[in-house]
Order: C-alpha cells, then structure tokens, then sequence
C-alpha cells in the first residue's frame, strides 16, 4: 500500500472529522453497552450533554462560521459550559460530552477563551508556558482515555478522544510530527472497530508517512504500527497478512525493551493468539496464549520477589497488596484495561482446559490484587480452589511455582 502525501494543515483536520462522522444522523448511542459509560463519567457528562444553547449563525461577527467539534460541519449549537466547542446537531454534542468532552470542558475553555492584553514579554512568556502545559496535560487525559476506551470495544466513543488527541499534538508539535503517529494509530483502530476498513488505512497511511519521514523513528511507534496494521488484516479475514504484521510487531516491541518476555509485548502476542483461534489453529493459539500468561506470571512474580513485604509474623492470610504502588506506576488506565480484556478472552478460551484455565485465574487473582482490587482478587483466587478441587491440578511448573501457594489463600480472606 503506497502511503499518500502528507496531510495538509487546516484541511487535514477537517477531512479527518469528517471522514470519522460521515453519517447525516449519527446513533447517539453506539456503545454496546451505554450504561458502562454513564458508570466511567457519572452524571456529570450526561448533564452537560441534555444542556443545550443554540446559535443564531447571524449572530457570529463576519467571517466567524463554527464547525461541528466532530464532523465539521456548519454548527448550531454550542456547549453551555466552555461556550468555546461547537456541535452540528445534538446528536454530536452528546457523543462528544458521553466519550470525552465531560472531561475536558474546562481545560478547553482555557485553551479557546480569548486572551486578555498582556503588557510585558514576561507576561506573554509565562501566558504561552501555561498554553503549552494545559495542551500537554490535555494530550495525556485525551489519549489514554481514547486508548482504554479502544480495549473495552468503546469504538465510537473512542474517536471523539483521539480527535482531539490529535488537535492537541498538532498544536504542540506541528502537522508533521512523529508525535502524531500514536494518534493516527488511535483513530485507525477505532476506525476497524467499527469496520471503517477504508477510513482505518488513510489514518495507518498517514502514520506511516510520518515514520517514512522522520528520520528519528523508534521501534515503539514502528510496533504500534505493525500491530495496528495486523488489526486491519485480521478485521478483514486476511489472517496470514495479520500474523505477518504481528510478528513483525512482537520483533519490534521486543527489540526496543531488550526483554522479548517484557508485558508491554504481550499485547501483540495475545491478538496473534486471536488470529490464529478465529482460523481455527487451535495448537497455534495456545501457545500464543500460554505465552502471554507466563509473561503475566513471571512479571508479577519478580514484583513479589521484590517487594519488601512487612509481614506480621502468624498472619495466616498473605497481605493482599504487597506490591501496589510499582503496578501502579508501571501500568496506566488503559494497560489495565487490555489486561482485563485479555483475560477475559483467554478464560472463554480455554473453558474446557482446566489446566490452561488454572493459569487464567492465577494471573487475574495476582493483577487484581497488585490493583488494590481485594474483592477481584478473592473471586479469582475462589476459581482456582474450585478447579483444583475438580482435578485440574496444582500447576508446579516455572513460572507458576509458589504462585499458587500464594494466591490460595485469598480465597478464604474477607473483601472489605
């Protein structure tokens, strides 16, 4: 595939919208499962979204025509709060308020009010500092919003936030930046999530091209998008084209953290696992998927080979989380999210494995717990009691040993 010329700046942005949200009358309620969203934001973003001010177009000063926030379109509303975000029709303002703008109101009115005259070079100096931190800050809370979003399904909702990922990067680092790439990656993702086939190869292509020219480029961004691409090619059934491109991206992911064992590669491998479980390779798939749990397993395991545990000696039950603060510095919002779906999918498949689901529930048992999630981490502890005492065995084998032994007696600990 023959990446295109790179985007032009203004007009760029706006083909991007609208190419994302083509569709006259968007369902305002695309998620599979809308409750879930009210349950991540509250009520806050679903009130935001019933408020409504409409704008008289002949109200604007000359030359001023606002454009929708997602589509670009000619815009007729406006958000009450910040009264500097756009919408063409309720539908939109509601999807942007339920995925992302909820969130980030505030810190956009900041950004888009008008500037008061400052009289010093100081003054503009500090005003343009504080412009740059708030976009940063911005661009952190967009992306991994949108990236958990993308791990959970939410692929309508994911799209608002990697839009304004993308505005925001942009704005930092110009239409030409490598720092675009993970953005293009977040809406090609979102884009095959919603089988956008076409839409989602404009946005890899125009990752691509920035890779293509920058002379900078990392294995980091060049795995993403290898498994982006392999993403494409298994959403369209074309599973050794997907296995290729995964494998490239296991290479890639490896090669920059100089650990092949590393979790952060264990994403590619489980979605290789996907690949090779919807072709009907069953063999194949579980090795892929044996080796994502023993990365989780030896990963844990040396956290708790390293945690200084103050144990009061006669405890009968181990302290649920001995090591919680280095998970939760090495894992963010939307790693744990890809965790639990990776999980999730790996129990389905292996339902009728007692000994490979032992391994599930000992690794699901162990991250929840490191999570702080106590009740979590009892139910799974409370399934591999359950399998063991069906005869599914004590797993002994590296690297499960004393894994086990450890997590066994969360079973019988009280959640509080």
């Amino acid at each position: 595939m023959m990446a295109p010329a790179p985007p032009a700046a203004a007009p760029a942005m706006d083909t991007t919208t609208a190419a994302a949200y083509s569709s006259p009358t968007p369902n305002p309620n695309p998620s599979s499962n809308p409750a879930r969203r009210t349950s991540v934001f509250g009520s806050v973003a679903a009130t935001a979204a019933e408020a409504t001010t409409v704008i008289n177009p002949l109200a604007n000063p000359k030359g001023v025509k606002h454009e929708c926030e997602l589509c670009a379109r000619p815009a007729h509303l406006v958000c009450p709060d910040c009264r500097t975000t756009y919408y063409c029709d309720k539908e939109h303002q509601t999807l942007d308020h339920t995925a992302i703008h909820g969130k980030i109101c505030a810190i956009l009115k900041q950004l888009r009010s008008p500037v008061a005259f400052l009289g010093s070079e100081e003054e503009r100096k500090n005003k343009e500092r504080e412009i740059l931190d708030l976009r940063k800050s911005l661009l952190t809370v967009t992306r991994t919003d949108a990236q958990k979003l993308l791990f959970e399904g939410e692929f309508a909702y994911a799209i608002p936030a990697a839009l304004q990922a993308l505005r925001c990067a942009m704005a930092i680092y110009g239409h030409h930046s490598l720092e675009l790439v993970p953005c293009y990656l977040l809406l090609g993702e979102a884009s095959i999530g919603l089988h956008q086939y076409n839409q989602a190869e404009e946005y890899l292509a125009s990752a691509k091209w920035a890779l293509v020219k920058s002379p900078s480029s990392n294995l980091a961004v060049q795995a993403k998008l290898a498994r982006n691409f392999g993403l494409l090619y298994h959403s369209r059934h074309q599973s050794r084209d997907a296995a290729a491109y995964l494998a490239r991206a296991i290479f890639y992911a490896s090669q920059h953290l100089g650990d092949p064992d590393h979790i952060h590669v264990a994403g590619a491998y489980f979605q290789l696992g996907q690949v090779f479980a919807d072709d009907g390779k069953v063999p194949a798939a579980t090795a892929a998927f044996g080796r994502v749990l023993g990365m989780w397993a030896r990963w844990v395991r040396r956290l708790v080979a390293e945690a200084s545990v103050g144990e009061t000696e006669g405890n009968a039950v181990p302290p649920l989380v001995p090591w919680h603060e280095q998970v939760a510095n090495m894992l963010d919002a939307a790693q744990r999210a890809e965790c639990h779906v990776m999980l999730a999918r790996m129990a389905e498949f292996f339902a009728s494995v007692p000994r490979y689901l032992v391994q599930v529930h000992v690794v699901a048992a162990l991250v929840a717990a490191a999570l702080g999630d106590k009740a979590g981490a009892q139910h799974a502890a409370e399934q591999v009691v359950a399998l063991e005492d069906v005869g599914a065995g004590t797993v002994r084998t590296e690297p499960w040993a004393g894994l086990v032994d450890l997590v066994r007696p969360w079973a019988m600990a009280v959640a509080t």
